[in-house]
């Protein structure tokens, strides 16, 4: 490739931002691919939505993940933004994003989230203390990514002997290929 066209052969972060777009959550299902094609070639980042009543974000990661899978650069990385800690098991989520994160080292951002109260709410899954359910939540969903049988016993989350690939003998995505986690609150959380 002609290190031109690659922005990523030079250190142009200090002189040049990361450039991002976001796939809207109203974009179809069957239109995703497309879309994040088109879209990718000039981004370091794209992110998907995880919304209530619209796409799954987890499945959105791998279709975007595979079907982008080809730019010399690493680009783009995909974010998950962002999984709503009520809808989500930290170990089912970690489990989730490690597999990811294998099959996409370096090219995943991890979004985590309170969640809106009311769609909570819509689930069934709205708790007294988001906050606390958020931190518990990051909190075991990062021991796990990082590989270690955890026991987390919190007032929300409760976990025991969970860790990725002891199912299978295989080995967790090694430290440098963990995903980046980014936390957003919602203002009207706690």
């Amino acid at each position: 490739m002609d290190p031109r066209l690659c922005l990523r052969h030079i250190n142009y972060r200090l002189f040049l931002t990361d450039i991002g777009a976001m796939l809207m959550r109203e974009i179809p299902p069957e239109d995703l691919v497309s879309t994040a094609t088109e879209i990718a070639p000039p981004v370091d980042e794209l992110w998907v939505i995880e919304d209530l009543n619209w796409a799954g974000g987890v499945s959105q990661l791998g279709t975007i993940l595979q079907a982008t899978d080809n730019d010399a650069c690493g680009r783009p990385v995909l974010g998950h933004g962002i999984a709503p800690v009520p809808f989500r098991n930290p170990a089912a989520l970690a489990m989730e994003w490690a597999t990811l994160a294998r099959m996409f080292p370096g090219r995943l951002h991890c979004g985590i989230g309170n969640g809106l109260p009311h769609w909570m709410a819509w689930i069934g899954e709205k708790v007294e203390s988001p906050l606390t359910l958020l931190r518990e939540t990051v909190e075991s969903t990062r021991q796990i990514l990082r590989g270690n049988a955890i026991d987390y016993v919190g007032r929300y989350v409760n976990i025991s002997g969970v860790k990725i690939g002891s199912a299978m003998g295989a080995a967790p995505p090694p430290p440098e290929d963990t995903p980046d986690n980014w936390v957003a609150v919602t203002d009207d959380a706690d």
